[in-house]
This record gives C-alpha cells, sequence and structure tokens, in this order.
C-alpha cells in the first residue's frame, strides 16, 4: 500500500511539475478524452506539448507509442490531415531551463536509457541541441555537461549514433530525450515518414 502510494504522489508532482512550466489549452478534445491526452501550450509559435495522461488505454512508453503511429499502415492515407505537424518528437521529460534542472533530468535518463557496466560493448552517442526564445541556457555548456554524465563504454558518434539525446529548449521549458532510430525514423519527421511509405511513381 505504501508503494502505491508513493507512486500516486510520484506521478501527481510530475503533472503539478509540467503545469508549472508549460500550461495546459481547453479544447473540444480534452471533454471528449480526458483520460487520454492533455494539450499544453509551450508559448512559442507552432510548438504544442501532447501529454499522453497516465490513464490512457495503452500502456507503451512514449517512444513506442510515436514510433507506432509513424509505423502505422494508414499514416499515408492521412497526409492531408497531418500536413500542419511537421514533427512528432517522443519528450520524455520536461523540466525548467535551468542547468541544475537539465542535469538532474538527463542523470536520470541516462541511468534508465543507458546505463553503464563494464562489460557492456559500446554505445555511440549524439547530442541535438535546440534553442527558441532562451538566451539562459548556453548550447557549448550544455552539451558538455550532458556529454560527461555519459558512461566510460559510451563514446560520441554524430554521424550513426545509437541513441540520440534530444534537448530542446524553448523560453523557460527544456524538453529532454534519449531516443534510439533517430535517423531511421527520419528525425520524427512526420511528413518524411508519410512520404517514405507513399507507393514509389
Amino acid at each position: 500500500m505504501e508503494e502505491e502510494k508513493e507512486k500516486k504522489e510520484s506521478k501527481k508532482q510530475k503533472v503539478e511539475g509540467v503545469n508549472a512550466i508549460v500550461n495546459p489549452i481547453s479544447t473540444n478534445n480534452q471533454l471528449k478524452y480526458p483520460k487520454r491526452f492533455r494539450i499544453y501550450d509551450s508559448g512559442g509559435k507552432g510548438y504544442v506539448f501532447i501529454e499522453v495522461m497516465e490513464s490512457a488505454p495503452f500502456h507503451l512508453k512514449i517512444e513506442d507509442f510515436v514510433k507506432r503511429i509513424l509505423n502505422d499502415p494508414l499514416l499515408p492515407s492521412l497526409k492531408n490531415k497531418c500536413k500542419h505537424c511537421h514533427r512528432l518528437i517522443p519528450v520524455q521529460i520536461v523540466v525548467k531551463a535551468e542547468m541544475q534542472d537539465i542535469g538532474g533530468a538527463m542523470k536520470a535518463l541516462i541511468s534508465e536509457h543507458l546505463p553503464s557496466s563494464p562489460s557492456d560493448p559500446k554505445k555511440k552517442f549524439g547530442i541535438l541541441f535546440k534553442s527558441r526564445n532562451n538566451s539562459s541556457v548556453q548550447k557549448e555548456d550544455c552539451i558538455k555537461e550532458i556529454a560527461d554524465m555519459m558512461g566510460k563504454n559510451c563514446e560520441v558518434d554524430l554521424k550513426n549514433p545509437d541513441y540520440t539525446v534530444v534537448v530542446e529548449v524553448f523560453k523557460s521549458a527544456c524538453a529532454l530525450s534519449i531516443l534510439t532510430d533517430y535517423s531511421l525514423y527520419s528525425k520524427f519527421n512526420m511528413q518524411q515518414m508519410i512520404d517514405k511509405a507513399l507507393p514509389k511513381k
């Protein structure tokens, strides 16, 4: 019972943390599907957060969920409906755009996705950093701090990484993920994935 209570508290804190950084958008869809998704305003033009709720009737990691969408055989038939969606990037955690918060979150993500062990084979990684409407988080400092956290069995390979560390800073928020198959999924570019799936003329 205590363990279940702690998990509920952790989920509550996670949602409250996101609410403190980006603002929920009230839409009719929220009323229709209140237990599946929640939409947030990123504060910047052309960027929207869509949170998959804990109570959603499917149990997939966010990266697997987005990959399933991009692999859906029906996706090419929805080309016109998806024309305003450029990229669908899985975000594993959102924190304040401050180096202390980014560093703490990255340690947790690295521990989960890139655990280090002397017997493990070498793992290649690359770091992608983008910043919009923010001057407090410096690209070089952020990349160096994250690279220094990587285990001894990790090495940099920007051309063909096994893992891609995505850092997206916008205004006061920072979205973080450690993703696989980044190039295979065309950098999670929905339009390119649709074009790949369309029959060749």
